[in-house]
């Protein structure tokens, strides 16, 4: 079966800007025979870790990754479970190099897209804006080295744009250079589509349980209830046609 999860697969990330379905990735593949999965596990390579990493401290790039490598595949025999999942935004963002050391032909990487336009609602309307101030899970500040887009948010929807945008392109990088990798698409409107995603699912080789039904229909992924305040559309098209002219 052509791009199926076998056997030899042993890992599962997911490749993804954030707001765009992680919880309900990872319910959904526990539901699954033979899967064991978990959203942002210990140790999570946020908060001092992307900081150090964004700013090209020396020895982060070695560091980190080995540390996070060794967690993961503790944690899959402690599981016990063929397919273990770190189900994470942060996976794009901080630790690609966790592939290579666990054996890039063991791992999936599940491709979870989600409109930029969208995704730049959701956190704003959640009021979670990239920056040292806002929180430990961003990329951090446009000027430091790391960072590939140049620039000095003039607002917030600037500042979460350009943090969608660089996402996207450490992804871009990432997927050019994991050819080992089994690559997996997956579309936003799919995975919170019980029927779409069950046949997703069994395409791809994994066999959903009886719990999934249930599950799939109860789980919903606007989280409508933590919206602060209303996104203005042509803020964001702003945002995003300023960022594409740099």
């Amino acid at each position: 079966m052509a791009g199926a999860i076998s056997p030899e697969h042993s890992y599962i990330f997911v490749a993804t800007t954030g707001r765009s379905g992680t919880n309900q990735l990872v319910e959904l593949l526990n539901c699954c025979d033979g899967v064991g999965a978990e959203h942002e596990p210990e140790p999570q390579l946020n908060g001092r870790p992307l900081r150090w990493l964004m700013k090209e401290r020396p020895g982060a790039g070695f560091l980190f990754p080995r540390w996070k490598a060794s967690r993961i595949a503790e944690r899959r025999t402690r599981l016990g479970c063929q397919l273990y999942g770190d189900i994470s935004h942060l996976f794009i963002k901080a630790y690609p190099g966790v592939v290579s050391l666990l054996d890039p032909s063991r791992c999936v990487v599940v491709w979870l897209r989600r409109e930029p336009e969208a995704v730049i609602k959701s956190f704003y309307e959640i009021a979670c804006i990239p920056g040292e101030k806002w929180g430990n899970h961003w990329l951090g500040n446009p000027a430091w080295p790391g960072a590939a887009f140049k620039l000095t948010p003039e607002n917030d929807y600037e500042a979460v744009a350009w943090h969608v945008l660089e996402t996207e392109l450490r992804a871009k990088r990432f997927r050019a250079e994991s050819s080992k990798c089994l690559h997996l698409e997956l579309d936003f409107k799919d995975l919170v589509d019980p029927e779409t995603m069950h046949a997703w699912l069994t395409r791809h080789g994994l066999r959903p349980n009886a719990s999934f039904d249930d599950v799939a229909k109860r789980r919903a992924n606007d989280k409508a209830g933590q919206k602060v305040r209303r996104a203005d559309p042509a803020e964001i098209a702003r945002a995003m046609k300023r960022l594409a002219a740099l």
